[in-house]
């Protein structure tokens, strides 16, 4: 005897939003003054939404996100080159981010370039480009907690 299953259109959509959140989660965090966060949960990092409108040096990147008080958390840093690129996606374009909040541009990373500690590698979001600049040079800033 065969046995059919009606679906329950309800129950779909509950366990389709469920398995999509398992993955990747877009919330407002619950601190009072709700500045919008991005979770991976993938690598559980959460991730700044509202970034600085204007671009900095390395240095003023590393003292901006080590003073940042944000969605009611102060432990944020600058992101390690590994943790940058892990929000690249690239079947996206303009921008090549899992972040789609994120400007179609550079942004810093803590991680100094190995051949030369004048330098910082830095992650282009236009296309996913990922290389190592000057610390001098300026670029956007999106501070990650967590890890």
């Amino acid at each position: 005897m065969n046995k059919f299953h009606i679906i329950n259109d309800e129950l779909f959509q509950r366990d389709l939003k469920q398995l999509i959140d398992k993955y990747v989660k877009k919330h407002t965090d619950k601190e009072p003054n709700k500045d919008p966060v991005w979770v991976d949960q993938t690598t559980n990092l959460m991730w700044q939404v509202d970034n600085p409108e204007e671009t900095m040096n390395w240095e003023e990147a590393i003292e901006y996100c080590k003073n940042l008080t944000y969605a009611g958390y102060n432990d944020w840093r600058l992101p390690s080159i590994k943790e940058l690129t892990s929000i690249i996606d690239y079947s996206k374009h303009l921008p090549a981010c899992k972040i789609e909040e994120i400007k179609s541009s550079s942004y810093w990373s803590a991680s100094i370039y190995a051949s030369s500690s004048d330098y910082a590698w830095r992650v282009d979001f236009y296309d996913g480009n990922v290389s190592g600049y000057s610390k001098s040079d300026s670029y956007f800033v999106r501070a990650v907690r967590g890890g």
